[in-house]
């Protein structure tokens, strides 16, 4: 099967990038911690969107942007990191689903990424995994993209 990746899937992760630098920001206290996870290729094998953006949260911090190369960890979990009224509203967070007790903490709640600056968006929707982007196709375009953007590794 062959896996064509859009434009679109391109615009939503160069946003997905200036979200995180700007979370990362809003965060500076801890930004060597968190710079780790930035830099790192998104997880193919897990919440690739069709549309939209998706910001998790990981016992009340927000650690992660599903995006349509997967799930890309921004920002380490914090206690006292809360997803602040500010990131709500920058972001125009919407509940897009309750969190849930797993059995590896509390995972969500999930925000819907409504806007950034000027651009608004789509409600987001997960690919199938039948219609996930393979893995090595995610590393390519994940290598293309980091070596644009400051900051990103490689991997």
């Amino acid at each position: 099967m062959s896996f064509q990746v859009e434009n679109r899937d391109l615009a939503l992760l160069e946003t997905a990038y200036e979200i995180g630098k700007f979370l990362i920001e809003c965060n500076k206290e801890y930004e060597s911690r968190h710079l780790e996870y930035f830099c790192r290729v998104p997880f193919p094998n897990r919440c690739q969107t069709k549309t939209g953006l998706v910001l998790e949260e990981y016992y009340g911090s927000p650690t992660q942007i599903h995006t349509p190369l997967g799930s890309w960890r921004i920002l380490s979990a914090n206690n006292d990191n809360k997803v602040t009224d500010a990131i709500k509203k920058r972001l125009g967070l919407e509940l897009f689903q309750e969190g849930e007790q797993t059995d590896f903490g509390f995972d969500g709640p999930y925000w819907t990424i409504t806007k950034w600056k000027e651009m608004t968006f789509e409600k987001p929707v997960y690919r199938e995994e039948s219609e996930y982007i393979p893995d090595n196709t995610v590393v390519k375009i994940w290598d293309e993209f980091a070596a644009n953007h400051e900051g990103l590794s490689k991997e």
